[in-house]
C-alpha cells in the first residue's frame, strides 16, 4: 500500500519530521498537528494525525505523554529507481574519480548491480567543447584536487606551485575558495586567495592542470577573512548587464551556462529577461566567448567598456571571414 501520492513529498516530509521529534520524547498530538501545520498547510494535521495516532501507519507506538516513534533510522532514506538510475550514470563519468576512491566506486556499483543508467558518457556530443580538457585519471591531477578540496573543507592554506600560462614558474602560498568546472574548457579553476599583506587580497586563477605541486599549509583561514567578500569585492563594480529574448530555449540555457557566475535575472515582458552578471579581469575573456556563443538572442546592454570589448571581438571575426573568402 502507497503511503503518500508523490515520492518524498510535503506529507512524506511532515511525517519525517514528526518521527523525528518522536524519536527522543514523546510527542503529543497538539504538537504534531502544529508540526503539520508549520510545514504544510492548513488542512495537512487533519489528514495526518489521525493516521499516525490510529496506527493505520504503524509509524508511532502510544506512550505516557504522547506517541513514540518505531523508526530508528530515521537518517537514511530509500533511493527511487530513478535515483538509483541516475547515480549508476553519474559513475560513468570520468569526473567521479576526482571525488571517489576505487574502492568506493566498486562499493556503489555493487549496490546497484542490474540497474540500468538513465545515460552514458557517449550519449553526449558537445560540439562547442575545446579537445584540450584536462586528463581527470591522471593520478598527479586527482592528488590535487583532492588536496586543494581537503583545504577547502577544513579552511586551510596551500603551497602551490604552478606554470601560468605566459609559461612563469609562479610558488605563493594561497587560501582557496572554490573550485569551479568549465564546461566549455573541459577543465576544473582554482579561485584562491593571494595575501601578500592582511591589507593586501587579491583573487587569482589557477587551471588545475597547471599544478606542479600542492600541499596543506599549517595555516587555517583567520575568522576575520571572509573569502566570499573578498571574491565578491573583486568584481567590477559596474555587472554585465544582458538582454535575453527567450527563443529557442534561450532563457534555459543562459541560466545554465552562466550557472558558475553570481547573476541576478528579472522578466521585463512576455518574453524577455534582463540579467547582471558580476565578474572580475580573471573572468572577463571567457564571459565574453560565452556570451557570443548565445548570437541574437542575448543583447549587451553594458557597461560601454565591456561592449567595445565586444563589438572588437566580432569586428576582428568578420575581418578574418572577409580574409578566408
Amino acid at each position: 500500500m502507497e503511503l503518500f501520492s508523490e515520492i518524498y513529498n510535503c506529507y512524506f516530509q511532515i511525517v519525517d519530521e514528526i518521527c523525528k521529534a518522536a524519536a527522543t520524547t514523546p510527542i503529543t498530538e497538539r504538537e504534531m498537528l502544529a508540526l503539520a501545520t508549520n510545514l504544510g498547510y492548513g488542512e495537512s494535521g487533519l489528514t495526518i494525525v489521525p493516521k499516525l495516532t490510529s496506527g493505520i501507519w504503524n509509524l508511532l507506538s502510544p506512550a505516557e505523554g504522547g506517541y513514540t516513534s518505531k523508526i530508528d533510522n530515521l537518517e537514511v532514506l530509500p533511493l527511487t529507481t530513478l535515483q538509483k538510475r541516475w547515480l549508476k550514470s553519474t559513475l560513468s563519468d570520468e569526473r567521479m574519480g576526482l571525488f571517489l576512491e576505487e574502492a568506493q566506486k566498486g562499493t556503489l556499483n555493487h549496490y546497484l548491480e542490474g540497474i540500468e543508467p538513465l545515460f552514458l558518457p557517449e550519449d553526449f556530443y558537445y560540439y562547442d567543447r575545446f579537445k584540450d580538457g584536462d586528463d581527470f585519471s591522471s593520478p598527479e591531477y586527482i592528488s590535487h584536487f583532492r588536496t586543494i578540496l581537503k583545504a577547502i573543507r577544513n579552511k586551510q592554506a596551500v603551497d602551490i606551485r604552478f606554470s601560468s600560462h605566459k609559461g612563469n614558474d609562479v610558488h605563493h602560498i594561497y587560501y582557496p575558495c572554490r573550485i569551479e568546472y568549465s564546461a566549455k574548457n573541459d577543465k576544473f579553476r582554482l579561485l584562491a586567495i593571494y595575501q601578500r599583506n592582511p591589507e593586501k587580497q587579491r583573487i587569482e586563477t589557477i587551471n588545475l592542470s597547471r599544478i606542479e605541486s600542492v600541499s596543506l599549509i599549517e595555516s587555517f583561514y583567520d575568522k576575520d577573512l571572509n573569502l566570499e567578500d573578498v571574491l565578491k569585492n573583486s568584481y567590477y563594480k559596474e555587472p554585465v548587464r544582458l538582454a535575453i529574448t527567450n527563443k529557442r530555449n534561450a532563457l534555459e540555457r543562459a541560466m545554465l551556462h552562466f550557472a558558475n557566475y553570481e547573476k541576478q535575472t528579472i522578466k521585463t515582458d512576455k518574453e524577455h529577461y534582463e540579467c547582471h552578471i558580476y565578474y572580475n579581469s580573471s573572468m572577463e575573456t571567457e564571459l565574453l566567448i560565452e556570451i557570443l556563443s548565445f548570437g541574437p538572442t542575448i543583447k549587451v546592454l553594458g557597461p560601454d567598456d565591456f561592449l567595445n570589448k565586444i563589438k572588437e571581438r566580432v569586428q576582428k571575426q568578420q575581418n578574418l571571414l572577409s580574409t578566408l573568402s
